[in-house]
């Protein structure tokens, strides 16, 4: 009971001194004023605690050898509810289809399997990982996870999902980057028989960053001009980068990208993880020279990384552990085993005199004690190795062997290790070196190589490689068009030779001819006549004073100022105006366009390059995999075709652009001056031929 004034009664508000279950109920309320009495009915509702499960991403795609991590919420059912389920209720997990591909992984306690029960949520929500690294599946498979609670008042839900086998190769140069750096993605496939080989230059990619998706962004080349970011691409060309975004860090974070594309009627899906900032304490692991010779020992460098990314070095008792896990028969580490464990620095690799197998690439898998940094004298702690030994690439600085190293691994098969063994430590890191012959057969450089120049070669004429210009509507009366069909018909056949410098030897590249694209420009006679005008087939006066008389000259004065165009409506075409509009269309392209594009910096197989001339130059295939001067010159002009196939379509996207605000009078102010000089010739030809005839002067150029 509660006494108020009258002018406090709009004041007064019902409400519950605990949460009301059970049924609904009616309470009366009574008030008396003055000695009178009124009563009324309200009716309360009680609350409940029902609630349906709800999950964030469903239908997503994940690559074999991959996790996603998977949010689950709460919804309440009713205007009545509690905001959130009972602390006391827990959650409860099954994969109901495809277990064979994965498990699931309980975020609060690590634990793992193919269903897991009592998982604590809070205020409803509740994060769990499924990680496809259960049988490699054929094709695309599904993946159905049941999610249950204690509770009978709450509504379960299903998620289903796709698992891909990992055909992609994804990797970063460098592997790996501190906060506002970027880094190279670096896409290869995998063809039937697991051999990373290269996309074509032409190939479209769609790229997602799923987990890790606020650590930074996806960088591709817009219209080859300037560098855009997105977190997701359909689509797209490369190159592409990954940017980190400005944010503290203590320690490091991951960021997963997921890259698809079509090929050969098939959805092709690859993963990759980029690392931001750095472990408390990692090892990094490169031989000291990458490019390795028959009977070399090289020295294996093992470095400790801390958190900053500084490196330092290992204190002199600490034990490796060394493994080849890729190039077995190569060589030998210390010149005696193919794994050795306890073993301190120096560590060698003595290649073999003799090849025997058929691996290029040698693969060493080194292993260290985890350093504790948080501990003030710091110790040495073995931590027995629960699964494979991770890659750790993503754990190497950017110092021109370890570059090495990596661009090395990130070309080589992800594929099951040639030492068979169980690693001592988790904490490792691969180094990574190509082995050949010496490659004497390259001659010695006489000279010194300069990169090569392009030009365009024009003689085509119409028909050539199935271009009929001359058929366009409206009928051109000539046309200049660039072949840019695809790499075969847009450049001419070209020579070069390789050699190898005598001070680095570095094998450069020594062109003997330029690039030259081809194009078609020529002359369509059989429209001039269906326009039914009357040619002008040159200069000589005879020929114009006997295909124009007095009376006319003014009408064809008038239409050779018409040229400075298409000359359609006129009467009077002459031919060498035509084929010189043309030929300032040519000039247009060469300046506007193939000579903006040859000079454009450009990344190939990860090495960037200032200009397409450099990247020619200095691009040569692998001489170790080749067995003579012929058959490296016909593997390089392999490489050389897909950097051309990349120039090609840089320079048909800058035609698009120019297209857009074309027209077919346009011709750059600095060649318009050029242009109308001729047509100032042919008036003034016709003007000494017929001085007496009234011309239009306001038409004379």
């Amino acid at each position: 009971n509660i006494t108020v004034t009258n002018t406090q009664l709009s004041n007064i508000i019902l409400k519950l001194n605990s949460p009301f279950y059970g049924s609904t109920e009616n309470a009366t309320l009574t008030a008396e004023i003055n000695g009178t009495s009124r009563s009324s009915t309200v009716i309360v509702e009680p609350s409940t605690k029902d609630f349906i499960l709800n999950v964030d991403n469903d239908g997503f795609h994940l690559v074999h050898g991959f996790s996603k991590t998977i949010a689950v919420s709460a919804s309440p059912i009713g205007d009545c509810n509690e905001p959130f389920p009972d602390s006391s209720i827990t959650y409860n997990l099954e994969i109901i289809n495809g277990m064979q591909f994965g498990h699931l992984k309980n975020m609060l306690n690590g634990n793992v399997g193919v269903s897991l029960q009592n998982i604590d949520q809070i205020e409803g929500s509740m994060n769990f990982q499924f990680i496809a690294d259960g049988e490699i599946p054929l094709q695309e498979e599904t993946i159905t996870v049941r999610i249950s609670s204690s509770s009978s008042g709450i509504t379960g839900t299903e998620i289903s999902f796709f698992v891909n086998p990992n055909d992609i190769l994804v990797t970063f140069l460098p592997p790996s980057i501190q906060p506002t750096d970027t880094t190279d993605i670096v896409l290869k496939m995998r063809d039937t028989t697991g051999v990373v080989v290269d996309f074509p230059e032409d190939q479209s990619f769609s790229l997602e960053l799923t987990d890790g998706s606020d650590c930074g962004d996806i960088l591709f080349l817009f219209r080859g001009m300037f560098w855009v970011d997105a977190k997701l691409l359909e689509y797209a060309y490369k190159p592409f980068k990954f940017a980190a975004r400005d944010m503290p860090l203590n320690g490091s974070v991951q960021t997963t990208i997921l890259v698809s594309t079509d090929k050969d009627g098939k959805k092709l899906w690859g993963s990759g993880i980029i690392t931001i900032g750095k472990d408390s304490s990692h090892i990094a692991a490169y031989f000291e020279k990458s490019d390795l010779a028959p009977g070399d020992t090289v020295n294996v460098i093992v470095k400790k990384v801390d958190g900053n990314g500084n490196e330092t070095d290992y204190p002199p008792d600490t034990p490796f552990e060394v493994a080849i896990v890729k190039g077995c028969g190569l060589g030998l580490i210390n010149g005696t085993s193919d794994h050795l464990s306890n073993i301190q620095q120096p560590i060698k690799f003595v290649v073999a005199d003799s090849l025997t197998s058929t691996d290029s690439v040698v693969v060493l898998r080194v292993g260290a004690p985890v350093v504790e940094e948080s501990v003030a004298n710091k110790t040495i702690v073995n931590t027995p190795a629960l699964s494979k030994a991770k890659n750790a690439k993503s754990n190497m600085n950017i110092k021109t062997a370890q570059n090495a190293n990596a661009k090395i691994l990130a070309q080589t098969t992800n594929e099951d290790v040639c030492t068979i063994y169980t690693p001592i430590y988790t904490n490792t890191s691969d180094a990574a070196a190509t082995i050949g012959g010496d490659c004497d057969y390259i001659p010695t450089c006489t000279g010194q190589s300069a990169e090569p120049t392009w030009t365009v070669n024009s003689n085509y004429k119409n028909g050539d490689f199935g271009f009929y210009g001359c058929v366009d509507v409206p009928p051109p009366l000539g046309y200049f068009i660039p072949i840019n069909t695809n790499t075969n018909t847009a450049f001419e056949d070209y020579l070069f030779s390789i050699c190898k410098n005598s001070n680095s030897k570095k094998k450069e590249v020594t062109f003997a001819s330029p690039i030259a694209l081809r194009a078609i420009l020529d002359y369509c006679a059989d429209n001039i006549e269906s326009y039914h005008f009357i040619e002008i087939p040159n200069d000589n006066k005879t020929v114009i004073k006997s295909l124009i008389s007095e009376a006319e000259a003014p009408r064809a004065f008038l239409d050779f100022y018409h040229h400075v165009q298409w000359p359609l409506g006129a009467k009077y075409a002459v031919k060498e105006l035509i084929m010189y509009h043309e030929i300032l269309h040519r000039e247009d392209y060469e300046e506007d366009v193939v000579k903006i594009v040859w000079n454009m910096g450009n990344t190939f197989n990860g090495n960037k390059y200032l200009n397409y001339g450099t990247a020619l130059k200095n691009v040569v295939a692998d001489c170790k995999k080749s067995n003579s001067l012929n058959d490296l010159i016909m593997k390089t002009k392999e490489l050389q075709n897909s950097i051309l196939g990349q120039l090609l379509k840089d320079i048909n996207t800058k035609i698009n652009e120019i297209k857009k605000d074309h027209d077919e009078g346009d011709v750059s102010a600095e060649r318009f001056e050029k242009w109308i000089k001729p047509i100032r010739y042919y008036q003034t030809l016709l003007k000494e031929i017929y001085p007496n005839a009234k011309y239009d002067l306001k038409y004379e150029m």
